[in-house]
């Protein structure tokens, strides 16, 4: 397997991995709104029946989109380090089939002073 074949393997795996977190970062997203109406409806329903079942809903709702809302921001994270690590892949290719590099050559770190 030359270097050619292995960067397109790895960006076709990473791709497949990418599909794979998208769909669970929009499961997420639908969860969270099927978690706001039902708790909407419930609050609607069970509010006026008892302060324990009213209070019980405020804080078990609260407390489950909270979880839901870190649990998607931790998706989103993932996401974008998989979106990242797919465009340093298709740098790397394209940099093999003679295309430029899209990132710099860090000349602005460059110092003459230093030996280095």
């Amino acid at each position: 397997m030359d270097l050619s074949e292995y960067y397109q393997n790895r960006l076709r795996n990473s791709e497949e991995k990418t599909l794979s977190i998208k769909k669970h970062y929009d499961n997420l997203g639908l969860l969270r709104l099927g978690l706001l109406l039902a708790w909407a409806l419930l609050m609607y329903f069970f509010f006026g029946s008892s302060v324990w079942a009213a209070s019980f809903i405020v804080l078990g709702g609260l407390a489950a989109f909270y979880f839901l809302v870190k649990k998607h921001e931790a998706v989103e994270v993932e996401l974008e380090l998989q979106y990242q690590k797919n465009a340093l892949l298709k740098n790397e290719i394209g940099i093999r089939q003679g295309k430029e590099n899209t990132y710099d050559d860090g000349a602005v770190f460059d110092d003459s002073r230093h030996d280095y």
